[in-house]
């Protein structure tokens, strides 16, 4: 094998990784704001990422935010405020910064969905053992991982 064709193996490979992530993307997005509406909370699957962000690390910022989810701050913006209209999160001014926490009502909504939003998830990775799942989960972060620090 030349090294030509060894560096077609691999894009090929990374085409193919790509378009099965973006597929499963897809398909997830379109299951999980199905499943979002089956609890009648009124939150679409950005809102719940950042709840779940949010509640997961209390006292965390925007700019953190958009960092940790590849978003960017206006973005950020425009879901927290939702969230906060909602009373689901609160600022606090900390120094020189607003630290976002989850409220009581948000921690109740994340407590309610988080457990069956989990197990919804599990069971869209039902093709792999928690082995597997596990070696993906790594995968992935390292993949992550890498391009949140560029």
């Amino acid at each position: 094998m030349t090294s030509s064709e060894s560096g077609c193996e691999n894009y090929n490979h990374a085409l193919n990784i790509y378009q099965s992530l973006v597929r499963l993307y897809r398909r997830n997005l379109q299951d999980t704001s199905q499943a979002l509406a089956d609890f009648s909370c009124q939150i679409n699957v950005p809102q719940f990422d950042l709840l779940s962000y949010i509640c997961e690390h209390p006292a965390t910022n925007q700019q953190e935010i958009a960092i940790q989810l590849c978003v960017t701050k206006g973005n950020v913006s425009q879901l927290l405020h939702k969230l906060e209209e909602n009373g689901y999160i609160k600022k606090e001014i900390q120094g020189r910064s607003h630290r976002l926490f989850p409220t009581s009502k948000g921690e109740e909504l994340y407590g309610e969905i988080a457990y069956d939003l989990s197990n919804f998830q599990r069971s869209f990775f039902n093709a792999l053992d928690n082995e597997e799942l596990a070696t993906l989960d790594q995968l992935l972060a390292k993949v992550c991982q890498d391009h949140l620090n560029k």
